[in-house]
């Protein structure tokens, strides 16, 4: 036999005991639980974790680099533009704020940030979770921290308030045109998990 073929043979060999031996061990080690992770049901258990809670709630009503269609960027020429002063047209301008001054958009078009719909919904669903939380009895230390905790719970229900105002604002029909008898968003009172749809 040949030098090269007797190579190959112990190349190919090697390679089919290597892959037989790593098909065969048992992948444990792969499925890590996570070191800084808690379990959903034992989140909140002080007063400093539903401040954390409270943290993120604002942490999303201002917004950030992915999440810019609220207050983070879209609201506020939301109102210019509604109030034409920043109305510019396809010819003369760049006609970016158009679907806002024609009242073009709607929701299944808004994930890609053309108009606040998504981030107030999780501003919504972040100070339900607060306001779950708060009106629990999960904190241990909620006696000697009930002023503070009463003040989250306030401070979310304002918040959830302003995101479902501002939501009306944007997407409800003028009451000139149906009396009010038309919802301008739907009204979400408890937490809803991720990946919910309507029913």
């Amino acid at each position: 036999m040949k030098a090269t073929s007797l190579y190959k043979l112990y190349k190919t060999l090697a390679f089919a005991v290597l892959a037989l031996g790593t098909s065969s061990c048992v992948n444990d080690w792969l499925d890590q639980s996570s070191s800084t992770g808690v379990d959903a049901d034992n989140a909140v258990t002080y007063t400093s974790d539903l401040e954390s809670l409270r943290t993120g709630m604002y942490a999303a009503l201002k917004g950030n680099s992915s999440l810019t269609d609220y207050y983070g960027r879209l609201m506020f020429i939301y109102g210019d533009v509604r109030g034409e002063d920043v109305q510019y047209n396809w010819i003369d301008g760049s006609g970016r704020g158009d679907f806002f001054y024609y009242m073009t958009y709607n929701t299944a078009s808004n994930f890609n940030g053309n108009t606040p719909w998504q981030t107030p919904f999780v501003v919504i669903n972040r100070a339900n979770y607060v306001i779950s939380y708060a009106e629990g009895d999960d904190i241990t230390d909620a006696e000697e921290n009930a002023e503070a905790i009463a003040q989250y719970a306030a401070e979310a229900r304002v918040v959830r308030a302003m995101a479902l105002f501002d939501l009306t604002r944007i997407y409800g029909t003028p009451y000139t045109k149906d009396g009010g008898e038309s919802l301008g968003a739907p009204i979400i009172t408890e937490p809803v998990e991720e990946q919910v749809s309507a029913a």
